[in-house]
């Protein structure tokens, strides 16, 4: 081999070195080079598809799985309540009183009323809104909705003394709602009880305000 050779190899490389685009940057640090290595290797090469991260994925169904255990424990609570509403021993039997308030229609007036006051209302023995809910018998029988005076029933039962319910003092009739005032047991009458009107629930709501 002649130092021919070796003069080619060296023209070679130095062509190189002039075509290299990196030549005049500086050399690179090997701490920064073990670095870039590093990150590029601990880095994930699976990207979620369609963006779709997988931890959201299991939290999403960890959601969805407890959002379905709360609505099973739901219906098991209901099955059970419907199931101990159904029981007898735990439902109001036939045996169960219902408090009465009793009062009778009393004598027609002849004479001519005088318009109510609140003051005449409010100086009634029992007063109450009340739901009329039967008339049978010559009895008026009304649900309670609240006392105002007196004593507070569930029922109160409105009677004529000759069934015929031609003396009633009170148009009462199934359904509607009425405010009533009675004094020594009888309904009153000259406009202090009636159907519960806008007019007449001033009257009482002046007489009882509290």
């Amino acid at each position: 081999m002649t130092d021919d050779g070796f003069d080619a190899d060296d023209e070679t490389r130095r062509q190189l070195h002039a075509l290299d685009p990196a030549r005049s940057l500086a050399p690179a640090d090997a701490d920064a080079l073990a670095q870039i290595l590093e990150d590029t290797m601990s880095q994930s090469t699976h990207e979620p598809a369609n963006g779709t991260d997988p931890a959201r994925n299991v939290r999403r169904l960890a959601l969805l799985g407890g959002a379905a255990a709360a609505v099973l424990a739901l219906a098991v609570g209901v099955g059970i309540s419907l199931a101990d509403d159904d029981d007898p021993a735990k439902s109001p039997g036939p045996g169960v009183d219902l408090t009465v308030t009793k009062l009778t229609a009393g004598p027609p007036v002849s004479a001519k009323c005088m318009a109510p006051e609140a003051s005449s209302i409010a100086a009634q023995e029992i007063a109450f809104e009340g739901e009329v809910t039967e008339i049978a018998d010559g009895v008026v029988t009304l649900t309670a909705l609240q006392f105002f005076q007196g004593p507070a029933t569930d029922l109160v039962e409105v009677a004529e003394p000759d069934q015929t319910m031609s003396e009633m003092p009170v148009d009462f009739q199934v359904g509607k709602v009425y405010l009533v005032g009675a004094t020594r047991g009888e309904v009153s009458i000259c406009g202090l009880s009636g159907l519960a009107t806008d007019d007449l629930r001033i009257l009482y709501d002046e007489a009882f305000a509290k």
